[in-house]
Parts: C-alpha cells; structure tokens; sequence
C-alpha cells in the first residue's frame, strides 16, 4: 500500500468514528452522483467511492465506459 492510500484509509476510519452529528453536511440538492469511467479505473473508482461514502454521504454510481458503449447508450 502507498502513501496515498495509506492516507486515505486513515482518513475514512477517522471520518467513520465521527457521530453523525460531526460529520460534514451533505450538500443539499444532490441527490446521486453517476460517472461513467475508463477501463481500467480502479483509483478512480476508488477515489469516487471514498468522496460519496466518506467526504460528502452522496450516493455514487460508477459505470465503465465499455460497459455503457456496449449497451448503446452512447448518443
């Protein structure tokens, strides 16, 4: 595991500790975030989950691109 990594799984076992009360407001008006990513993605991916489940409480959908061309949803 790298730095960053190591970071950013400190980061949310910290922010996973807090009461909910302490956590930081989710933004109002949000209520989903989708991105369609490359593959391979899997940083991204992961850097995608952790700002939707740790940093903001914001659902996340992450669809690979080849996956979405492949079932034509390309237009």
């Amino acid at each position: 595991m790298d730095a960053a990594h190591a970071t950013m799984d400190w980061a949310a076992q910290q922010a996973m500790q807090l009461p909910a009360e302490q956590r930081p407001p989710k933004p109002s008006g949000i209520a989903l975030i989708v991105c369609i990513l490359p593959y391979p993605a899997t940083e991204i991916r992961r850097a995608v989950k952790h700002f939707g489940d740790v940093e903001s409480g914001i659902p996340t959908q992450c669809i690979v691109s080849a996956v979405y061309i492949q079932h034509g949803c390309s237009s």
